[in-house]
Order: C-alpha cells, then sequence, then structure tokens
C-alpha cells in the first residue's frame, strides 16, 4: 500500500518493522488476558498457534480472538483445529474467487507452493516434476505473475503464499 506506485498511499508515510513479538511475552500476554475472563490457555496450544503462523501477530491474534469467542469451551488442540476451520470456511468464498482471476497453470503452481509451505528452489527439476508443472519457462511466468499480484512472496527461507489462511486452504482442499 505504501511501498507501490500503483497504490494510492505510496510513499505518503514512514516505514517502521516492528517484527515479530517475542514468543514468551506474547504467551505472557494472551494467557493473562484469558485469565482475567477465569479461563486457561495451555503454553502448548499457544506454541502450537505460534509455531504454525511464525509468530505473525495478525494470524496469531485471529486464532486466539476466535478462540477466546468459544467461552463454553476448553482450549485444546481439537478447538483450535475446529476453530482454523472455521476461519478457511468463512473466506471460502474470497479463496475461489481469487483462484479464478488465474489460468491452469498459474493455480497448479499455488497449490504446489501451498503443499510444501516453502520452496526454496521453485524452478528446480524435482520440483517441477513433483506437481506435474509444466514446463521451467511456465513455470517462471506463473511465478512471475502470481508475485507481482502478491499472491506469492519469497521470504528468506523460500517462496510462500502470501495469505497463510489461504495457503492453509489450498493445501488442505487439493
Amino acid at each position: 500500500m505504501f511501498l507501490s506506485p500503483k497504490r494510492p498511499f505510496y510513499q505518503s508515510s514512514s516505514l517502521k518493522s516492528i517484527g515479530t513479538i517475542d514468543e514468551h511475552s506474547y504467551y505472557s500476554f494472551a494467557k493473562a488476558f484469558f485469565e482475567s475472563q477465569g479461563r486457561s490457555l495451555p503454553e502448548k496450544v499457544f506454541d502450537d498457534v505460534y509455531s504454525r503462523y511464525e509468530g505473525h501477530t495478525w494470524y496469531v491474534q485471529k486464532v486466539m480472538n476466535q478462540l477466546f469467542g468459544k467461552k463454553d469451551r476448553a482450549i485444546e488442540e481439537a478447538l483450535v483445529k475446529e476453530v482454523v476451520s472455521e476461519i478457511l470456511q468463512e473466506n471460502e468464498y474470497y479463496y475461489i474467487s481469487l483462484l479464478r482471476a488465474y489460468s491452469k497453470g498459474q493455480v497448479k503452481l499455488l497449490k504446489a507452493v501451498a503443499k510444501e509451505e516453502k520452496v526454496r528452489e521453485i524452478l528446480s527439476g524435482e520440483f517441477v516434476s513433483k506437481y506435474r508443472l509444466t514446463a521451467s519457462s511456465s513455470v517462471k511466468g506463473a511465478l512471475l505473475r502470481l508475485m507481482n499480484d502478491e499472491v506469492l512472496y519469497r521470504s528468506d527461507q523460500g517462496y510462500m503464499v502470501y495469505d497463510r489462511f489461504f495457503g492453509q486452504w489450498l493445501a488442505e482442499k487439493f
């Protein structure tokens, strides 16, 4: 929104990267919040959510918020799965419509990356053949479009689906 000349707020503010919140500090905060309402948040459950979304505050907060809303239920792994499933279900119409904007090859690449979670060598023969993708040149073209649209991005660990919930939905559905 602030970094692309194509976006309305291009260069309209100073950027500050805050990174992820330390897991121990985040857990202490969440645990205290749950306890203030007479509920408990097992550390193992929090650790699993934090790890799954690599500490990305928006995803962790979304899951914690949904868990907190289940006031009559004990917080446990089964409830986390249920809550995440509900989140994915809520967004399914959007995810389906998003896929319609792409060619079959682009969707196939997106699904393959989602299944792997992170792909270090996206043009490698091993990855291309494992998911029966077309030629590397076609994969490269699909990759460029998906990255340009910010559906895929490249981190230090490799290529991944930008929206973690969308990636999880793709991996589970296909």
